[in-house]
């Protein structure tokens, strides 16, 4: 058993998961991924973009 790092859920269950596989929290949902055996991460694909990506272009013109 792991906990949700989200919503401090303490019983997410990581027995029939191997590490790197992404499960959901069953209290929250949100999506994990196991990094251990009893440690989980959050597994946004928003998290593997670059940040830059996401910023407006500060050099737009008003026309």
């Amino acid at each position: 058993m792991a906990t949700c790092p989200d919503c401090e859920f303490d019983d997410v269950d990581t027995e029939d998961v191997e590490q790197g596989d992404t499960l959901s929290c069953p209290e929250c949902g949100r999506n994990l991924v196991l990094l251990s055996a009893d440690e989980l991460d959050f597994a946004d694909d928003e998290d593997d973009e670059d940040p830059e990506d996401d910023k407006p272009d500060d050099d737009t013109e008003d026309e």
